[in-house]
């Protein structure tokens, strides 16, 4: 990772009446996500969120949180392929590697209780 240099990308969301919210980080990114940290400000207990990247393909779920009610840091990771594109799992290898971030970050929450609010903290080489 040579030239990479460690980005802290913060993203804000504050829901509306139906408990629901989303934000972008305004800007393209592309590199490899170290960890993510969750900052539940204020939200309901039973808060959803989903962190993804947007771009000209489509989305890519990052991470994926289920009542997610306190602050917590992450470190998502993908699984390596075989040369056919088959998840190595087990004795067959197992490593794991970090996400390619390639886009605008996302923010998504679901029930989340009225004008709550919090944020999610992205640390990506970049």
């Amino acid at each position: 990772m040579m030239g990479m240099k460690l980005q802290e990308i913060k993203i804000k969301v504050t829901t509306i009446a139906d408990g629901s919210g989303s934000n972008t980080s305004g800007r393209a990114t592309f590199g490899l996500l170290y960890a993510v940290h969750w900052e539940d400000t204020d939200f309901d207990g039973g808060v959803d969120a989903v962190i993804s990247t947007q771009n000209d393909l489509g989305s890519q779920t990052l991470l994926t949180l289920t009542n997610a009610d306190a602050d917590v840091k992450y470190h998502p990771r993908t699984l390596v392929d075989d040369e056919a594109g088959v998840a190595l799992t087990g004795t067959q290898g197992g490593d794991r590697i970090m996400n390619v971030v390639a886009g605008e970050l996302k923010l998504a929450v679901t029930s989340g209780g009225n004008t709550k609010s919090g944020t999610v903290i992205l640390y990506v080489f970049e």
